[in-house]
């Protein structure tokens, strides 16, 4: 027995082989690719002898074992906010005193408004001629931080709002940061906390709000109009406290 079939198992699937791979394929689309069986066998590994092949083995087993457990443990925590987030902007913390509304059941305390009541969306900018890879402050896109620049549009938490393409991509900025010109920015909150209205557009299926059959995008108008429930800034600051405790978890395994 010269040879560990886990090991090869590995061995064969890992990064190090695909690259010898791609540069024996044949054919020129990715349905087509093929691999000539003949050029396989010639292909020349370094193999450690049994022993070390079964430590390697082992120890690649437990971190793909982790690796699996811990992804376990991400969607088992998603489900949690994703269920936090729908019970506490329905119901918020006490659900034993709701009334009807136009809006559906919330309780007696919450208020509803527009969104154009509580806060200012304004239009992001173009990041062109002022990304700098030190620079001291994020440019976020969609969804997500993209570069660095030297230059800010607002000072201040803010929720960023896909305008065009990830319309369904909620980020929460703090501090000094660009937007690019695909995106809208939270400025001028009334009667609520940005962290809250965050966690107000994550739980909202942005989605149907679309208005383009093309490239996904949402109107300013459109989200103005949408009506909300709205509670005192104490219960929004437990809500956001909660949330903020699931969503570090899940960030915290996410880099593990």
């Amino acid at each position: 027995e010269k040879f560990c079939p886990i090991f090869l198992e590995y061995l064969f699937c890992s990064d190090y082989m695909m690259k010898k791979y791609l540069r024996l394929v044949q054919g020129t689309l990715i349905e087509r690719t093929a691999l000539n069986i003949e050029d396989f066998l010639q292909l020349k590994v370094k193999i450690p002898n049994l022993k070390e092949q079964k430590k390697i083995t082992k120890k690649i087993t437990l971190f793909t074992k982790l690796i699996k457990k811990i992804k376990s443990e991400i969607t088992r925590l998603n489900s949690i906010e994703i269920a936090l987030l729908q019970i506490f902007f329905k119901k918020g913390l006490d659900d034993k005193n709701l009334i009807s509304t136009t809006i559906g059941k919330m309780p007696r305390s919450w208020k509803i408004r527009k969104i154009s009541q509580i806060l200012k969306l304004s239009y992001g900018k173009s990041p062109k001629n002022i990304k700098k890879y030190d620079g001291k402050f994020p440019i976020y896109g969609t969804g997500k931080f993209i570069e660095r620049t030297d230059n800010f549009l607002h000072d201040g938490d803010s929720v960023v709002l896909g305008r065009k393409g990830s319309i369904d991509e909620v980020t929460y900025a703090t501090g000094k940061f660009w937007a690019i010109d695909t995106t809208f920015y939270s400025n001028n909150h009334k009667e609520t906390l940005p962290k809250w209205v965050y966690y107000f557009f994550k739980n909202l299926n942005l989605k149907i709000y679309n208005e383009s059959t093309s490239i996904p995008s949402l109107s300013r108008d459109t989200l103005y109009s949408i009506s909300l429930g709205v509670p005192k800034i104490t219960e929004q600051k437990k809500i956001v406290s909660i949330l903020t405790l699931v969503e570090n978890v899940i960030k915290k395994n996410e880099l593990k």
